[in-house]
């Protein structure tokens, strides 16, 4: 995605987080995911609940009718602008241009989705597990342009078949590893599982009755890609941590824990800990790393707002390490996006 139009958050110019609406293999509704994340449920093993889907409804139409129920939770009335957050341009067995024209046509085709964002400007990120960060700073510029909230959204799956063919059979390069991506026992432990989830949340400027405040934003490159023989050294998220930390006005050790958009693969997890160990500056004793893609499996874009839907309710609970959370997305195409956030509402326990 091109970084046009976008701005970094600051702690000078915070972005807040009002309502959100979620929906994933756990369920739907945030507080119902956020508490299936913290008991340690997932939606991969046993069936402890049945969603009311029509069968009929299938692919791209079947993801908005999950989206349209997804945003019940959220008042869209106010809203100036909407973000639309999606998959990369180079996920594997998706034609972009496709997925995008079949995807924006599925959405404005549903009645009550025009009706809800209908007239206001659409624009579509995407940029993948990244598509959060690239949404802050959207919004972020967006609403220096008397906007005064921006609705963004987020519909990604890896449930397409095409997708799940190329991952279970990836294609040989010259002198590339041939690396199968998903988990399959017996065959590739080193691996994740497929997931689908869709939703939305409400950006402003104004604390209005938000409880989750953007301090700060990072969005960095990285060159040793999982798909290359490079030696990831994982430069590109340290970049990430240490300009995020300096925009937000928070060192990292400050940040009692911290999330990630990794699904698994050992690839994933020794950039995050290479990250912290270059980006600390002073010791902490426990800094732990939460991942709704443990719970929700590989979502893609969606991942993002698992990360929001599992800290707001974390933080909601007394379950949280503490107030300040980093968390950052690492794109399989080079995109590592970073951001700090300060839970500022009350603990209910």
């Amino acid at each position: 995605m091109s970084t046009a139009n976008t701005l970094p958050v600051s702690a000078s110019s915070p972005l807040y987080i009002e309502d959100i609406g979620f929906y994933s293999s756990l369920g739907c509704g945030w507080e119902i995911n956020g508490a299936a994340m913290m008991l340690g449920y997932n939606g991969r093993y046993d069936e402890v609940a049945r969603c009311a889907l029509d069968r009929k409804v299938r692919g791209y139409r079947r993801l908005v009718s999950l989206l349209k129920d997804s945003i019940q939770e959220i008042d869209t009335k106010d809203i100036g602008h909407v973000l639309l957050c999606t998959s990369e341009p180079t996920r594997v067995g998706l034609i972009a241009d496709i997925h995008l024209k079949q995807l924006s046509e599925a959405l404005l085709d549903d009645e009550e989705i025009r009706q809800r964002i209908g007239g206001k400007p659409l624009s579509i990120l995407n940029s993948g597990r990244a598509s959060l960060v690239y949404a802050f700073e959207k919004a972020n510029a967006v609403l220096n342009q008397d906007v005064d909230k921006v609705l963004v959204l987020f519909v990604d799956t890896y449930l397409m078949s095409g997708t799940l063919s190329a991952l279970a059979n990836p294609p040989y390069r010259e002198r590339i590893p041939h690396k199968l991506r998903v988990l399959i026992p017996e065959r590739n432990s080193d691996g994740f599982i497929p997931g689908e989830a869709v939703g939305g949340m409400i950006i402003s400027r104004q604390a209005h009755n938000a409880d989750l405040k953007v301090l700060g934003t990072s969005i960095q490159y990285e060159s040793a890609l999982i798909d290359t023989s490079d030696v990831l050294k994982g430069q590109a998220l340290t970049a990430a941590y240490r300009q995020v930390s300096e925009r937000a006005a928070t060192p990292l050790h400050e940040c009692r824990y911290r999330m990630a958009s990794i699904s698994g693969e050992q690839y994933f997890f020794k950039e995050a800990g290479l990250a912290q160990t270059r980006a600390l500056t002073q010791k902490t004793e426990s800094q732990p790393l939460w991942l709704p893609a443990s719970y929700i499996g590989e979502t893609g874009a969606s991942v993002g707002l698992g990360m929001i839907t599992m800290a707001r309710y974390a933080n909601q609970r007394g379950m949280a390490p503490g107030a300040y959370v980093i968390a950052h997305c690492s794109n399989d195409d080079s995109a590592r996006g970073a951001f700090i956030m300060e839970y500022t509402g009350e603990r209910h326990g």
